[in-house]
Parts: structure tokens; sequence; C-alpha cells
């Protein structure tokens, strides 16, 4: 396998904007799972859970010492596309480190994972707001490239006007001098065509709380919650840096 080539299991990131908190699993019979809440430290579960297919198609279900979570498709109002990125409902119990347990009703953003993806760096970010608005964004920078300008970019998401097209999706991201993420930033623009008035939406994501790293067999999973901003809403969010190690 060459040096970019990424292999990756199905991966999740899921948050209850209402209550704040957040989690993040990788795998499958042994999933790895960090939880935490916006403001606190992460916790990565020395302890693996078990991420399979639910009973219907595109449903999945999370199970293990983390908490107990399902999760059902939800049908995307705009997007590029791109079906292997998926946004869900989800509910279900959750374990923070301390042993509490909460009853969550939130969001997820799922992807199946890739065999020998030739990649430099994968980026993940799912945000949701207490408007019911979702956004799930997967960037993928191919080998060699040192720019966000080379990116390919996928969308989906909730709570916009259907039948309008994504034009010009961008992911930015902003590091501290100690290489942890500061801030984040998605930039788009929506209408049924380029040629007609496009409305821009932009979200602002704010590091928040202490981010949980996920090692995997040859990959490394950097998971940063944030607190999101977008026309007026707030919400929260989660950035996933996806690298070999």
């Amino acid at each position: 396998m060459s040096r970019t080539a990424l292999s990756i299991p199905p991966i999740l990131a899921i948050a209850d904007p209402d209550q704040g908190v957040w989690a993040v699993a990788a795998g499958r019979d042994a999933a790895r799972v960090a939880t935490g809440r916006l403001g606190a430290d992460a916790h990565a579960s020395a302890e693996t859970a078990e991420l399979s297919a639910g009973a219907s198609p595109g449903e999945w279900q999370l199970a293990g010492a983390s908490g107990s979570l399902t999760g059902t498709p939800r049908a995307a109002d705009v997007g590029t596309g791109d079906e292997a990125l998926a946004l869900t409902s989800v509910s279900g119990a959750l374990k923070l480190d301390g042993g509490s347990e909460l009853r969550v009703d939130g969001g997820g953003v799922g992807h199946p994972g890739w065999t020998e993806l030739q990649a430099n760096t994968i980026r993940i970010l799912g945000a949701w707001f207490n408007s019911k608005r979702w956004l799930a964004m997967l960037s993928v920078r191919p080998p060699r490239a040192r720019g966000h300008d080379k990116d390919a970019i996928s969308v989906a998401a909730i709570g916009e006007d259907q039948g309008m097209s994504v034009f010009d999706p961008r992911l930015s991201s902003t590091y501290g001098s100690d290489e942890r993420l500061r801030r984040a930033g998605v930039e788009m623009w929506l209408g049924a065509d380029k040629k007609e008035d496009l409305r821009s939406w932009r979200i602002a994501g704010e590091a928040d709380g202490a981010p949980a790293q996920l090692q995997l067999d040859g990959v490394s999973i950097q998971a940063q919650p944030l607190r999101c901003h977008s026309r007026g809403d707030a919400g929260i969010g989660v950035y996933l840096l996806i690298a070999a190690r």
C-alpha cells in the first residue's frame, strides 16, 4: 500500500445541540469511541464498541461501554450528491467520562469508509443547530496537494430550501502554535442555477473543549468539538482530521 493510500473503516460523528454533548466512533465490531461535552475534556474509551447495520436500510446501531445509540437516515434537502455522506437522526443513551449517562436526541454524520483511498488528509465536519439545520461536509485532499483549492468537497444539508444546488463549497481551518485546531469555517453558495442570484451560507466554528484522538490500524483520527454560529443561530459541531500515522 502506498504512503498516501488510506484504508478507513466506517466513521460517525454525533451531537446533541440542546445538551452540548458529542461522540465519535470509528470501526465495526471493535469500534473506537470518544465522547465529550462542549467546554470540557474529551474521553477516549479504552473499551471498544460494536457498530452495526440496523434493521432498515441506512440505519445503524452503536452499542458498548460508551452507550447505546441508534441512527435513522435523513434525506438531505440540498447537497452535492455524494450518497456515502449520510445524515441521521440519533437517539439513545450516551455515557460521558465519570459514568454519567444522558438521553440523546440529536443528529449524526456517517461515512462507510474507504479502502486504499489515495489522499493526503480527509476532513469531516458535522454541524447541528438549534433550528434543526444540519450540515455534513467531507473534504478529501489528494496526494502532494498543499492547499484547500485542490480539495474534493461533498456536502449534505437539512433545513435549506429543497432543490437548490451547492456551488463553491469550502472548508477552512486555523491552527495555533501548539498545532491544535482553533477555528473551522464553512462557506458555500446556494441557488437553483449559477446564473441566478445565489445565497451564501457561512458557518463559523470555534474550538470549545479538548480534542480526542482515536488510533486505528495505520490511521489517526483527531476529533475537535466546536461551538458553531450561523445566521444568528447557535449550534455544536465536530471536526475530524483523518490522516496516516
